[in-house]
């Protein structure tokens, strides 16, 4: 009995943990997409743009 208990409650932990994490995972995407992407994009296209301005 004792240890089934221990085993629920250590389901409920695990689980509770999930749930954060997936929480976590969507606040941590949102700088991702708003700041980090943007600049790898210009980082990647304003060589190009420079060679095209220069007529290289």
């Amino acid at each position: 009995m004792i240890q089934a208990h221990g085993s629920d409650a250590q389901a409920d932990y695990s689980r509770s943990l999930v749930d954060k994490a997936g929480k976590a995972e969507v606040s941590m995407l949102v700088p991702m997409v708003l700041l980090i992407l943007p600049i790898t994009v210009i980082f990647a296209v304003y060589p190009g743009l420079q060679a095209l301005e220069f007529g290289l």
